[in-house]
């Protein structure tokens, strides 16, 4: 009898596995990673798993990155791109009120969280919109700064996406010559060349913040929220992103934008900060006959 019960319960067992198993490849088939339906899904626990593997830095990295887009005039218009749960615009907003943010997110879930995080702020200071970077729904040269963080290496297509936040923003010419500006955050990996990252302390810490991200993170994410390939997403997603050096390379020759100031948070272990301007007609031209 006792066997009988346990090759009952094997049976059940596989079943369970093969059932879960095809889940898993459904959810697959139909969610993108990086998508807006994915993070429907981590949108109710998104802000608190930041927190936990960012060991509570993450906000002052924002506040610390808008401190590059204060000094705009006077009621400037902001558009932030996968705007999330409203962070990135909740900390720029706390330093200059007047200005007017637009955030545009694909995820529905996260633009509902947005606006509860946000409704604290000018109803005129506030627009949120669906929408994705590849295709932003606004005018040429519409605002006097673009912001995104964390969300270029979600990009779909990610020179059409940069292409994109370049052309909505304002031209050099405009109001007394104070260009706009393009701030990105993003966390990247570092080369083989940083030589500063193979010796001595930094180096220790750089390891061992590999090791939190590769193998940390997912578990954290499959403890704490059920969603393990998530949070092993952003793993190869930091993988397969370009290293500073290189992206740089790609936004000032492939996407026509000039660096105007580049940063590390936390010596090199937190995201990096990058601060862009378009280029001149005169510039464009130039480089067209180089």
């Amino acid at each position: 009898m006792n066997k009988v019960v346990w090759i009952g319960l094997w049976c059940c067992g596989i079943v369970y596995l093969c059932w879960l198993a095809y889940v898993r490849l459904k959810r697959k088939k139909y969610t993108r990673f990086g998508s807006g339906e994915m993070f429907d899904s981590m949108a109710h626990y998104y802000d608190g798993m930041n927190r936990v593997i960012s060991l509570g830095l993450d906000m002052s990295w924002r506040q610390y990155a808008v401190r590059h887009l204060v000094h705009l005039p006077l009621h400037s218009r902001v558009l932030d791109v996968a705007v999330g749960t409203g962070d990135l615009s909740l900390c720029l907003l706390r330093q200059r009120p007047d200005y007017q943010v637009v955030g545009i997110d694909p995820s529905v879930e996260m633009l509902q969280r947005a606006k509860r995080k946000l409704s604290g702020c000018s109803s005129s200071a506030v627009v949120l919109e669906k929408g994705e970077a590849e295709q932003l729904p606004f005018a040429d040269g519409s605002f006097d700064a673009v912001m995104v963080a964390f969300g270029v290496r979600n990009f779909r297509d990610r020179k059409q996406g940069i292409l994109e936040m370049a052309r909505v923003l304002r031209n050099d010419d405009n109001l007394g010559g104070c260009p706009g500006k393009l701030l990105i955050m993003e966390l990247t990996t570092r080369t083989n060349n940083d030589e500063s990252y193979h010796s001595g302390r930094r180096a220790v810490l750089h390891r061992i913040a590999q090791l939190f991200i590769r193998y940390v993170v997912p578990c954290l994410g499959l403890w704490l929220t059920g969603s393990r390939y998530e949070y092993h997403y952003l793993q190869q997603s930091m993988q397969s992103f370009p290293d500073a050096t290189t992206f740089q390379q790609f936004l000032q020759t492939e996407c026509g934008l000039s660096m105007v100031a580049y940063e590390r948070c936390l010596w090199g272990l937190g995201p990096d900060i990058y601060v862009l301007t378009k280029k001149s007609h005169h510039q464009q031209l130039q480089l067209g006959n180089a």
